[in-house]
């Protein structure tokens, strides 16, 4: 007989799957919370990868602008004020600068 156990400690099959019951796959589903509307959840961590060229660091600025100033992100989507952190391994500081300072 299989023990059933409630809350985020499940038990788990000799591969490392987690095993739930029915009654816990159909429980109420908690709502999430986003830092940009619809788009970015809160307490998670995204890698943007695109091709040189692209705009993905106007695009990370922007969002990190929006959420650092609790702004519309392009005038559309709700942000949720808060702290970023932008990582950038392909630009140098006086371009992120210039970019932000364009923002």
């Amino acid at each position: 007989m299989t023990k059933l156990l409630a809350g985020p400690r499940l038990p788990r099959s000799p591969n490392g799957a987690r095993i739930m019951s029915t009654s816990q796959i159909f429980k109420p589903v908690t709502p999430t919370k986003y830092v940009i509307q619809d788009l970015v959840p809160e307490g998670t961590v995204h890698l943007f990868i695109a091709y040189p060229g692209t705009g993905k660091t106007w695009v990370l600025l922007s969002i990190a602008c929006a959420v650092a100033r609790g702004e519309k992100w392009i005038q559309r989507f709700d942000s949720k004020k808060g702290k970023a952190l932008f990582i950038d391994w392909e630009n140098g500081a006086d371009l992120i600068r210039s970019r932000l300072h364009a923002l």
